[in-house]
């Protein structure tokens, strides 16, 4: 609970009460000008309250507001997302959780949203975003990258629980969402990535209540934690699946009838936890007593910390190394005229057509969920969970892009993780990179991949040697292909084979690190 306290004090006036010298003094009056001066409230809105209940608090809450200049923003804010119950207990429901801030800032409070319950607490975290005016940002955060721009850490993970009020949240600024769609312009590169990054920042300022993230320091690395609690077992989960059901469900609808489910469901689930943690912590306080008696140094081992590595490659190191597999080592000069002088011709009519409903949602089936996002922080759950909601807006983005010809720079950025294989910890080659692309950038590409494998399959374009990066072939249709010939040359039981002595020649590569080598100026 967050709570703005800012007290008004009124300035009585009084008869001489022959006390010479007690007024206040003029340099104290001047600094205090804003809190003695109480004006009257104007004329508020009605609350909305699903509480109907009553008990003492409420009289000391109503006092003291009015001895402190204090209102109640919970149900009165604009976007009615404040507007709900704050508690769940086994008694019922009711609105315990509250905003109390001067009418002066009510304009400032640009969200207030009571948030779904969770399994953390029987309270309702309240969400706050305030519209402030800093004179200096805080820039000690973060470190500098080399080209002095700011690591960001903002990040973003989607809980499903959140996934309904998100999408009342879309549907209420689908206005704001419209107009941002409208400004993109397609008639630039420039033009493209500012419209287009202001979209972005729109869409990332309406799911941040929900789904953003901030991590306390810049590490990148972390402890292995297992989230599953080793007293566990099939029972307790199932218990645990339906106490997740029932709460979704009490989330969705807050009625008595999916209350006392609720209830009935916790209670189930944490009887049968707690007994299992005790039958767990005693079983596990036996053996390190008996562990502490028998074998002293494994008992020691078990609490000792583990040492952090004390070396890392630094990033000039990384940002080389990346940057010479990427770089091109060949002295072959290519001329990129040819991809230009189409004369406006349309040269294959199955690739350049519009973009349709039906493309797009083939895509975004093939979306998988928990995936990290790139720079622009967009999830594939958006698009997985609020694809009526984007897809006007993936048609208009996504037909411009085709038509235009012009790529955003943004969804060609990646988040670089390097990722250790084996050998010196030190040594750059051993570690493998990982990119984090625009999954906005990733829809739209997909879409045109599926075009082309159409394409090439219908007009057979590719081989059917080709076993990578095909639908439905990989490497093991290749090593089943490869092993058959190996077979049947060593069984050499065909007379015809033997007379001709055949072999079989195989030519094995290893590539020590994957190099681009595709023209990128197409």
């Amino acid at each position: 609970m967050l709570y703005f306290w800012v007290i008004q004090i009124v300035e009585l006036v009084a008869i001489d009460d022959f006390v010479s010298n007690d007024s206040i003094h003029t340099t104290i009056r001047n600094r205090l000008d804003d809190i003695l001066n109480y004006s009257a409230d104007i004329e508020l809105n009605v609350r909305n309250n699903p509480d109907n209940n009553t008990n003492c608090y409420g009289p000391k809450l109503i006092s003291l507001c009015k001895a402190s200049g204090l209102r109640i923003l919970n149900g009165r804010h604009k976007n009615g997302f404040a507007n709900d119950f704050t508690f769940c207990g086994a008694n019922g429901m009711s609105v315990i959780d509250y905003l109390l801030v001067p009418v002066s800032l009510f304009p400032i409070v640009r969200q207030l949203i009571v948030s779904n319950f969770t399994t953390f607490s029987d309270n309702a975290f309240l969400h706050i975003q305030l519209s402030l005016l800093c004179n200096k940002q805080n820039s000690t955060r973060f470190p500098d990258d080399e080209n002095g721009e700011k690591l960001s850490q903002d990040k973003f993970k989607w809980n499903d629980e959140l996934k309904e009020q998100c999408r009342d949240c879309l549907l209420n600024n689908m206005e704001k969402i419209n107009l941002c769609r409208e400004r993109i312009d397609f008639d630039g590169q420039q033009l493209l990535d500012n419209s287009l990054a202001e979209f972005t920042s729109t869409l990332n300022d309406i799911m941040a209540p929900f789904f953003k993230k901030r991590t306390n320091n810049y590490k990148s690395c972390r402890s292995n934690i297992c989230d599953d609690k080793p007293w566990f077992n099939a029972q307790c989960k199932d218990l645990h699946r339906r106490y997740i059901n029932c709460l979704n469900i009490f989330n969705r609808l807050k009625s008595q009838l999916n209350h006392s489910n609720l209830i009935r469901a916790k209670k189930d689930y944490k009887t049968l936890e707690r007994r299992l943690k005790r039958e767990y912590m005693r079983t596990e306080g036996n053996m390190l007593d008996i562990m502490r008696l028998t074998n002293p140094k494994l008992f020691y081992k078990k609490f000792k910390r583990k040492a952090s590595p004390k070396h890392a490659v630094p990033l000039k190191l990384f940002h080389e190394h990346f940057k010479s597999l990427c770089s091109s080592d060949t002295d072959a000069v290519l001329d990129d005229s040819q991809f230009h002088d189409t004369d406006g011709e349309c040269v294959y009519e199955e690739l350049d057509r519009e973009i349709t409903e039906n493309d797009i949602l083939k895509a975004i089936r093939n979306l998988k969920r928990d995936k990290s996002h790139g720079v622009d922080g967009i999830l594939n759950e958006y698009f997985i969970e609020y694809k009526d909601v984007f897809m006007p807006v993936l048609l208009y983005i996504f037909n411009g892009i085709l038509q235009s010809g012009i790529f955003p720079t943004d969804w060609a950025k990646a988040i670089l993780i390097p990722i250790f294989k084996k050998g010196n910890v030190l040594d750059p080659n051993n570690y493998r990179g990982i990119s984090l692309v625009s999954n906005f950038g990733k829809l739209f590409t997909s879409v045109l991949n599926q075009r082309l494998i159409d394409w090439s399959e219908t007009f057979d374009i590719v081989t059917d040697a080709q076993f990578g990066f095909r639908p439905g072939l990989g490497t093991v249709d290749a090593i089943f292909a490869l092993t058959s010939l190996i077979f049947k040359s060593l069984s050499a039981k065909n007379h015809y084979c033997t007379q001709l002595k055949s072999k079989n020649i195989g030519c094995f590569l290893q590539w020590k690190a994957q190099k681009s080598k595709v023209y990128d100026g197409i």
